[in-house]
């Protein structure tokens, strides 16, 4: 099966990860968007060991099959003003 990239980074809020299970989802930034799956195996990409819930991220949505994911993910960094 192969993958489809929307070639688009996203910019997102984790809505929820079970670190656990090593899975969750990041709320597009993007009104009007599903969320997205995120699985541990795309944050090691980036060097990331899991998400929580409130981290504002970067994504570039996949899709295989018929279920879009988040991948290349990082960490939008906060400055102080």
């Amino acid at each position: 099966m192969s993958s489809i990239i929307s070639g688009q980074r996203e910019t997102g809020v984790v809505a929820m990860f079970d670190t656990r299970g090593g899975y969750g989802f990041i709320r597009p930034s993007a009104a009007g968007r599903a969320d997205v799956y995120v699985h541990r195996t795309n944050l090691r990409e980036t060097g990331l060991d899991a998400l929580e819930p409130g981290q504002s991220v970067k994504f570039v949505r996949h899709r295989s099959g018929q279920r879009w994911y988040a991948a290349r993910v990082r960490l939008m960094v906060e400055t102080a003003v």
